[in-house]
């Protein structure tokens, strides 16, 4: 299968012309299939992730797929399917490997320059997406907005893609024309969330996204400076978290993260307390599961079944308990 993948197109631009529609169709049918006003007009393909699945492969193994898509066709088919199944999958842990594989395909795609010029141009889709911000802008905004939703408000098992989500956005950042008030607001709060202490020193290499958000910015401003005015503008606004990142030492650092050990320690503890009982209200729960007769507690559980010397009582109890009736 592999070899024949390979073949796919061997001077016959055709064929490869024929298999990146097909995977258009297929992968824009998912959202397409939910946008309708008629429920069940359009029926929903459900083979979507062996789709991106066999687009990942021939991407990888197929030489000249990839060339021919970027120079002959409008990748934008594939990038809004592919943003829809990542905003659709982000609080789905089962769906995890789906944005796996989608995230994979937009990094290969990252890397080549024709990609991302085409980025810019005008998205003019209405996604089926209720969460989904409304705003106006290119492909570049679309592609931001949906990798800071996965950040912000995807599941936990999607930290081990935050580089990934923000190497992606890195490799765009020089080709971006024009970046929308929204996109360039949510792209500046990413900086502020990962330079909070809370989370920066909350892993070894929390760091690096750090850096890789500061190239991005500064990608912007020295490639794109004339078209993104909002970017600008939403820097200077978070005029503060640069300052306090410029004025951060290694000893400030250290100190910083060894107080919020403790603290986190420390309110470790006092819920593991809260959530033990006290002393007095065990001593409580086990007053209340004595018996309140008369007498001793032994005495008490005895009287429950009267005794008779004959036991009459006892056999009359194991028939009603299903055992054999007394004899006559």
């Amino acid at each position: 299968f592999v070899e024949l993948l390979r073949r796919v197109g061997e001077g016959r631009e055709e064929e490869h012309r024929a298999v990146f529609e097909g995977f258009a169709k297929l992968l824009n049918n998912v959202w397409e299939a939910n946008d309708t006003y008629l429920p069940g007009s359009i029926e929903c393909v459900s083979c979507h992730q062996e789709v991106l699945f066999l687009l990942w492969k021939f991407l990888e193994l197929n030489p000249g797929f990839m060339p021919f898509v970027l120079k002959h066709c409008d990748v934008t088919q594939l990038v809004v399917p592919i943003c829809y199944l990542l905003f659709e999958s982000r609080k789905d842990p089962v769906k995890a490997g789906q944005v796996h594989i989608c995230t994979f395909i937009l990094l290969k795609l990252s890397g080549e320059r024709n990609f991302c010029v085409q980025l810019n141009k005008p998205f003019t889709t209405t996604l089926p997406c209720y969460e989904f911000p409304v705003f106006t802008g290119t492909h570049c905004d679309l592609l931001v907005l949906v990798l800071h939703k996965l950040v912000v408000n995807g599941s936990d098992r999607l930290a081990p893609l935050y580089n990934c989500f923000l190497t992606v956005v890195c490799n765009v950042s020089p080709y971006v024309k024009s970046l929308g008030m929204l996109a360039s607001v949510k792209l500046v709060s990413l900086l502020e969330l990962f330079t909070s202490q809370r989370f920066l020193y909350a892993a070894e290499a929390n760091h690096v996204y750090v850096a890789l958000l500061l190239e991005i910015l500064n990608n912007v401003v020295q490639y794109q400076y004339a078209g993104n005015p909002h970017l600008v503008y939403a820097v200077v606004r978070r005029a503060a978290v640069f300052q306090k990142l410029s004025s951060l030492t290694l000893p400030q650092a250290r100190r910083q993260a060894r107080d919020l050990h403790t603290n986190t320690e420390q309110r470790r503890e006092r819920g593991l307390q809260a959530q033990e009982p006290s002393s007095g209200a065990r001593a409580a729960a086990a007053n209340s599961r004595l018996p309140t007769g008369g007498g001793s507690g032994v005495a008490d559980q005895g009287s429950a079944v009267p005794t008779s010397s004959t036991g009459v009582v006892g056999t009359t109890l194991m028939g009603e308990a299903g055992g054999a009736p007394p004899p006559p």
